[in-house]
C-alpha cells in the first residue's frame, strides 16, 4: 500500500522539489547569520522571561525547526522573542518567583497552553481574524512595549536589581530609588556591547554585531576576572539537551492562567501572521495564515514539553533571514 502526505500536513516537502546547490548555500549561510544573532538574543529574552539563560538556547532549538517545517512561510524566524518573554514573565509574577522551580514548570504549562491556543486556531482555520484587528492596534502595542522591555533591562544595565512590572511607572520610580546602586563596571560592559553592535550595523546588516559584542564581553570577564567587581556572569551552563516531559500543575493553577495564555496567543498570532504576510509580499510568495498558525502551535506545545517557554515570530531575525 503506498501512503502519499500532502504538502498542506507537510509543508517542507514542497522544497525538495526544487531544491539544488544555490539553495543550500544561500539556506547555509542564513542559517549561520540568523543563529549568530540567536544565540547572545535567546539568553537575553530568557532573562526577561524571569527564566536561567540555558532555557533560552533550549526554546530555540526544536521549536524554531517544528515552526519552520510547518508554517507557510520561508523567511519567518521563530523562537524567543521579546514581547512574548515579557507578556509570559507578567502572567506569572503574582504566582512564583522568577527562576523558581516553581516558576519554571508554569511557563511550560504556560507554553502548553499557548501552543494549544494557536494550533487549535489554525486547524479551525480561524486565522482570518487576525486580519481584522487594525495596524495603529498592533504599532501602538509593539512601541509601547519597546519602552516597557527596556527599561525593564536597565536593572541588568545598572548592575542592581529593579522591580519587574507592566507598568513604566513603578519601574522608572524604582530605578530612581536604587540609583545610587549603580556599577561602573557593569554599565561600562553595556554600553561597549551596544557600541560595537552599532558599529557592526553601520559597517554592514550581515555582520553578527550581537555575537562580536558577546565574543569581546566574554573575553574581558575571563581574562579580568570581571566577576569580582560585581559584573553578573551567566556561569555555569548545563550540557547536553533538556529531557521532555510534560510540566506538573493542578487544575487550579491551569484555571488561572489561560487568561494570560490568550493573551499571550493573541499578540503572538498577530506578530507572527504580520511578518510572514509582510515577507510573503516581498518575496511574491503564497503564504497561508491557518498554516502559520498550526506551525506556531507546534512551536510552543515544544517548547513547553522541551523545558522552554512561549516562542513567536521574530521582526529582527525574520528580516535578516529575508536577506
Amino acid at each position: 500500500m503506498r501512503i502519499t502526505i500532502s504538502f498542506e500536513v507537510a509543508p517542507f516537502l514542497r522544497w525538495l522539489k526544487d531544491y539544488d546547490r544555490d539553495k543550500i548555500a544561500r539556506d547555509l549561510i542564513a542559517g549561520l547569520t540568523v543563529a549568530a544573532v540567536l544565540v547572545p538574543q535567546s539568553m537575553a529574552y530568557a532573562l526577561l522571561a524571569g527564566m536561567p539563560p540555558i532555557y533560552g538556547l533550549y526554546a530555540s532549538f526544536l521549536p524554531t525547526i517544528l515552526a519552520s517545517m510547518f508554517g507557510s512561510s520561508r523567511f519567518l524566524a521563530t523562537g524567543p522573542v521579546a514581547m512574548t518573554a515579557l507578556l509570559s514573565a507578567s502572567v506569572l509574577y503574582s504566582m512564583a518567583e522568577p527562576a523558581s522551580d516553581k516558576w519554571i514548570a508554569l511557563m511550560g504549562v504556560l507554553a502548553l497552553m499557548v501552543g494549544f491556543i494557536r494550533l487549535t486556531i489554525g486547524l479551525l482555520k480561524l486565522g482570518f481574524v487576525v486580519e481584522l484587528i487594525s495596524t495603529s492596534v498592533i504599532t501602538g502595542f509593539t512601541s509601547a512595549g519597546a519602552l516597557v522591555i527596556a527599561l525593564s533591562q536597565a536593572g541588568h544595565l545598572l548592575g542592581f536589581k529593579i522591580t519587574q512590572s507592566t507598568l513604566i511607572y513603578q519601574v522608572v520610580v524604582d530605578i530612581f530609588q536604587k540609583i545610587q546602586n549603580i556599577n561602573p563596571y557593569t554599565v561600562g560592559i553595556g554600553l561597549l556591547a551596544y557600541t560595537v553592535i552599532w558599529i557592526s550595523r553601520k559597517i554592514h546588516p550581515l555582520v553578527p554585531g550581537a555575537l562580536i559584542a558577546v565574543v569581546i564581553t566574554s573575553s574581558l570577564s575571563y581574562f579580568y576576572g570581571l566577576e569580582k567587581f560585581g559584573v553578573a556572569i551567566v556561569g555555569n551552563v548545563p550540557q547536553g539537551l533538556p529531557t521532555p516531559s510534560f510540566p506538573k500543575a493542578d487544575f487550579s493553577t491551569i484555571a488561572s492562567l489561560w487568561g494570560g495564555a490568550i493573551v499571550v496567543a493573541a499578540f503572538g498570532l498577530i506578530e507572527a501572521v504580520a511578518i510572514a504576510k509582510r515577507l510573503a509580499l516581498q518575496a511574491g510568495d503564497k503564504w497561508d495564515a491557518n498554516q502559520e498558525l498550526i506551525g506556531q502551535g507546534m512551536a510552543n506545545i515544544t517548547a513547553g514539553i522541551f523545558k522552554g517557554f512561549p516562542v513567536g515570530g521574530s521582526f529582527s531575525r525574520s528580516a535578516l533571514n529575508f536577506q
